[in-house]
């Protein structure tokens, strides 16, 4: 029986006493009291038998975690103590393998949580991620990260990556720096199997300050996979972080898209809680190339760029492997809500990630709550996309889906939410060439579903179904909302790519 695997690249397990993990250093996450959960959808025709299996950074030890039969289209769950034998301390990685295709969602956080027996976080705790688990065709000999911070306004990018190989292994990463400056740094030559190494520019030598991309080649010969977070460079408990993972050759495309895109959206300059994109596209090509930002807009307050607007907007001169940031985008009024494409002139490659937070003006550390996606290339939009994770009213929390259509004509789509073994059917929406369709707090209008809405609170895996290739954006923020600038629960916001399907 064919089996389908995911490599999950950081499992970070604070079970009980938080103070355990993550103690402060130039090479971790600041603060202490991280923690994973792992939400695993089975995509498949037919019911799921699940396991996972997780590998410590420090030991050979290893810890195993199952479930089943789950449904197609539904999702299940593992937290740290799910895992057997695991204690509290643990910081590692897993593969994740079942009978029927799977994708996955890690929840990266240091929440506090209590659960029968103990607790997950630390009191103060409001710091979460999102990222892709990997399957692997997301694991290669190259890693590309658009963005690396080395101390860059008091933030700084640490790198986890994993062994997805069969033997012992080593990598090398390489930081690309605005200075034209490039640092190295190298791992051991003894990385397990399954397991992971940590790297930060700090670690480098990359002085502080410097903004720069960053590529991991393994040395070994082995495929790896990896995943970048972003995060204030001290700080305890932490408030922020912003996690993505890693691209690879199989991500380069000279055309990626961005279904959300905002600039100071929705109440403009000033307003505590409009919310500011900026992209970073790195460009893979082999050689220098202008890149193009092309920006649709989707609505904004008082109309700002209703639907058929849109600019353009080039960056020329792009070295190989180094980033062009699009941030306040000539033209793109303030107040205004879009998506966007971006292109590597020439057919020249690229790869991109979008950073979300309160800009204009800046919050203070500990108050900024912010996110990050990557891009996701042209070639990889499917009639279908998966969203293992959709949270409606669940745990202080709610998600939004943004759904791009990036085909030549208007596409017909509608959404299936699915928990347990009950499906929620949204009526047919007609959406334009570019442009976005958003899903935010759904349960409370009757009118886009196809009978019973979705039931509050709720936690569900989304199926996107369209005539016309798609790709989705899941947007997940606090509930009630804060402020943004210091009201309470002002939880970090988090954010990740659906999957799209064959």
């Amino acid at each position: 029986m064919k089996r389908y695997g995911l490599l999950i690249v950081i499992l970070i397990a604070a079970m009980l006493f938080p103070t355990l993990v993550g103690a402060q250093s130039p090479d971790t996450l600041p603060g202490t009291g991280w923690w994973t959960g792992n939400q695993i959808m089975n995509v498949g025709t037919s019911n799921a038998t699940i396991q996972a299996t997780a590998y410590d950074s420090n030991s050979a030890a290893t810890y195993t975690a199952s479930a089943g039969p789950i449904a197609p289209g539904s999702s299940v769950t593992f937290l740290p103590a799910d895992f057997i034998g695991m204690g509290e301390g643990f910081q590692g990685s897993a593969i994740v393998s079942s009978n029927q295709p799977i994708k996955a969602i890690v929840n990266l956080t240091n929440r506090y949580l209590t659960f029968t027996g103990g607790h997950y976080g630390v009191q103060g705790g409001a710091a979460g991620g999102q990222y892709q688990g990997m399957d692997g065709t997301a694991a290669a000999t190259t890693l590309r990260f658009p963005i690396a911070k080395s101390d860059r306004g008091a933030k700084t990018t640490t790198f986890f990556v994993q062994n997805a190989g069969t033997v012992p292994n080593s990598v090398q990463i390489a930081y690309v720096c605005e200075n034209t400056n490039t640092y190295t740094q190298n791992s051991p030559a003894n990385v397990g199997p399954g397991q992971m190494e940590i790297f930060s520019p700090a670690a480098a030598g990359v002085p502080a300050g410097q903004l720069c991309s960053a590529t991991v080649t393994s040395t070994g010969g082995q495929p790896v996979a990896g995943v970048s977070a972003e995060h204030w460079t001290t700080e305890a408990p932490a408030t922020l972080v912003q996690a993505t993972r890693a691209f690879t050759p199989g991500d380069y495309d000279d055309i990626i898209y961005a279904p959300i895109f905002k600039n100071t959206f929705p109440g403009g300059s000033g307003n505590p809680g409009s919310r500011t994109t900026g992209a970073q596209i790195q460009n893979v090509s082999g050689g220098t190339i202008t890149i193009r930002g092309t920006f649709y807009g989707a609505m904004g307050t008082g109309q700002a760029c209703p639907a058929g607007t849109s600019w353009t907007v080039d960056v020329t001169g792009v070295a190989n492997g180094a980033s062009a940031n699009f941030l306040y985008p000539a033209g793109v009024p303030q107040g205004c809500l879009a998506s966007a494409k971006f292109e590597g002139l020439g057919g020249g490659n690229i790869v991109g990630i979008i950073n979300e937070s309160f800009l204009n003006p800046i919050p203070p550390q500990g108050t900024q709550a912010a996110t990050a996606y990557n891009l996701s290339p042209a070639s990889s939009a499917t009639d279908t996309a998966a969203a293992p994770l959709f949270k409606e009213e669940f745990g202080g929390k709610n998600t939004g889906l943004q759904v791009q259509n990036i085909g030549a004509v208007a596409a017909t789509l509608h959404l299936e939410f699915k928990i347990g073994g009950t499906t929620y059917t949204t009526i047919n929406v007609v959406v334009q060439p570019g442009a976005s369709q958003n899903y935010y707090r759904v349960s409370y209008d009757p009118s886009i579903w196809v009978g019973t809405p979705l039931p509050r609170p709720g936690l569900a895996g989304v199926t996107v179904i369209s005539d016309q290739p798609v790709l989705v954006n899941a947007s997940e923020s606090p509930w009630p909302l804060c402020s943004g600038q210091g009201g309470g629960p002002c939880y970090d916001r988090q954010n990740y790519e659906g999957f799209n399907l064959p």
